[in-house]
């Protein structure tokens, strides 16, 4: 890392993207963008920070403004403009284009989630997104799926996978105790009914922990009549490792359409454990089945039940494959590469 720093040292970085907000929770973009910051500083890398979460700006209605406004008195002073976004880029990009034509700067983007894959097939909304991407000077995308349909209309296209710092208490696997744990925002679409579904039908000696956002409140009583399941509330991002520690399996039956690289299950590996989750978006990608946790189909009770179960068989072999699944996407090791092709 020293060399790298030494190297860049002058390269000066205006980054843009959404930062936590305390009342609103942290999802997955908040999550990575906040690490990013963290290893930029590591890095030593000088680096200025436009936020670009609507929830942080006082006036709604104005927070594009203001963000094109900072964007515009910022920008000379920096080499190169790292924009990190899920959706906003479709706005923010075109205005960042026109006001970057008098001395241009170098501008990359990092998009998050999974949902690209599907906007480049709508007509329109497809059409206008290539002519953005083709225009940036480089790309990152989350999955490996994006990373060939991507670099198809910018040759400069990198994997960014999502990424999390490497847990320092984590321990070896210890006796299986069947607690399970859903970290996520609770709404149908994450899983949660076939999950309450599958729990009715285990015995008691199984159980589950919902935490996270109570998106849909309808869940919230399904939750509570479920003998095996208890909503424990939302929690902040640095208590996530304590309370994967303190269960045996993250589980996450998604079929959300946005869904990426879940960053709860990178989470589980980087605290030596397997997960449970689906043959949905790009999952497959960093679950393998049968290795470092079991994949189901979407929506399957029946598979998801079996799933469970087979998780005692070889709990502890699932939890070293895990771990050791994890180096791929410990942020030390992929911000390294990442900052070497961002500046060099």
């Amino acid at each position: 890392m020293s060399g790298f720093t030494e190297m860049n040292k002058d390269i000066k970085v205006l980054v843009m993207g959404p930062r936590l907000n305390a009342r609103q929770g942290a999802g997955g973009a908040v999550v990575l963008f906040e690490n990013l910051l963290h290893e930029l500083q590591a890095h030593n890398i000088s680096h200025t920070i436009i936020d670009t979460n609507k929830s942080n700006h006082k006036s709604k209605g104005l927070f594009v403004f203001n963000i094109i406004s900072r964007f515009i008195s910022l920008r000379r002073r920096h080499d190169v403009i790292f924009l990190n976004s899920s959706r906003d880029y479709l706005y923010l990009l075109p205005l960042m284009f026109f006001f970057n034509t008098i001395g241009p700067k170098k501008i990359v983007m990092r998009k998050f989630g999974g949902e690209l894959d599907q906007d480049l097939k709508k007509k329109t909304k497809g059409a206008i997104i290539k002519r953005l991407l083709s225009k940036l000077d480089m790309v990152f995308v989350e999955s490996k799926l994006l990373l060939g349909q991507v670099k198809a209309i910018n040759p400069n296209t990198y994997w960014f996978p999502n990424v999390r710092e490497r847990n320092a208490s984590v321990r070896s696997a210890a006796d299986y105790q069947k607690r399970f744990v859903f970290i996520s925002h609770i709404k149908e679409s994450k899983g949660v009914k076939e999950l309450l579904e599958a729990f009715k039908q285990l015995d008691s000696s199984y159980s589950l922990h919902f935490y996270g956002t109570m998106v849909e409140p309808e869940l919230s009583a399904l939750i509570e009549n479920n003998p095996n399941t208890t909503y424990k509330g939302h929690i902040a991002p640095e208590q996530v490792y304590q309370i994967i520690s303190g269960s045996d399996v993250v589980v996450l039956p998604t079929h959300y359409p946005g869904e990426g690289y879940p960053g709860i299950l990178i989470e589980a590996y980087a605290c030596a454990k397997p997960v449970v989750s689906t043959y949905w978006k790009q999952i497959p990608e960093i679950v393998t089945d049968g290795v470092t946790g079991y994949l189901v189909n979407p929506g399957n009770v029946e598979e998801l039940i079996q799933a469970i179960k087979n998780i005692e068989t070889n709990y502890a072999t699932l939890s070293v494959n895990a771990l050791n699944k994890f180096d791929e996407f410990d942020s030390k090791l992929v911000s390294d590469k990442i900052f070497n092709l961002l500046l060099n």
